[in-house]
């Protein structure tokens, strides 16, 4: 009669190798393979959490600045964040007084690209690619012309971008004293993308 010791280790060994063949130790070492490591999980959370630029688009008299305070109170408290608009140009920075003047219209939205652009570099080139930093722009964004510049900026710089559409849901009114008619021309013109660009006929910017 053989010794019960070396029959337990026997039976023992068995059952290890059945195991070992069995459904469920191979899908857990599938999922073993599967899960990232921790290179790879931290290089998705520098493209979730990296430097981003945020464009709030919509009409005068949305919101766009209301929301743009909201974010910058919530986020400031993490990570830095610059908030730029065309109209900065014509606010006057001690009173607070905005005159608009539509001869210096372009120079106002020449300012407000090139503080972006500014703003954009200090995140990623002097403070790295990995700093979280936030950069949000309010502007009408009516086209998509008016938005390519810096979708550009932000393609350039390689740092997150999205594009929010804020809503006159409340029934605001635009504290710069836009006519209607104009306000009623720019939403005819406005544009938006709900699909990806590779899934939808693609137009030409003109």
């Amino acid at each position: 009669m053989e010794h019960p010791l070396a029959i337990v280790l026997v039976l023992a060994a068995a059952f290890c190798f059945a195991w070992l063949l069995s459904n469920p130790f191979i899908e857990w070492m599938k999922s073993l393979q599967d899960e990232p490591s921790h290179e790879e999980e931290r290089e998705a959370d520098e493209d979730l959490y990296g430097p981003t630029m945020i464009l709030l688009r919509g009409l005068p008299g949305a919101g766009k600045t209301t929301v743009a305070d909201f974010i910058t109170r919530y986020m400031d408290l993490k990570v830095g964040v610059s908030v730029f608009a065309a109209d900065d140009y014509f606010t006057n920075d001690v009173t607070g007084e905005y005159k608009f003047d539509v001869t210096k219209l372009g120079e106002a939205h020449s300012q407000c690209l090139y503080n972006t652009e500014s703003a954009l570099h200090d995140l990623t080139r002097i403070k790295g690619v990995d700093y979280p930093g936030v950069v949000i722009v309010h502007n009408t964004f009516t086209t998509e012309k008016e938005l390519k510049p810096y979708l550009d900026l932000a393609d350039s710089y390689g740092v997150n971008v999205f594009s929010l559409i804020v809503e006159n849901r409340h029934r605001n009114k635009s504290v710069h004293g836009v006519p209607v008619e104009t306000m009623r021309k720019m939403e005819k013109r406005f544009t938006f993308r709900l699909a990806p660009e590779e899934s939808i006929e693609h137009k030409d910017i003109v």
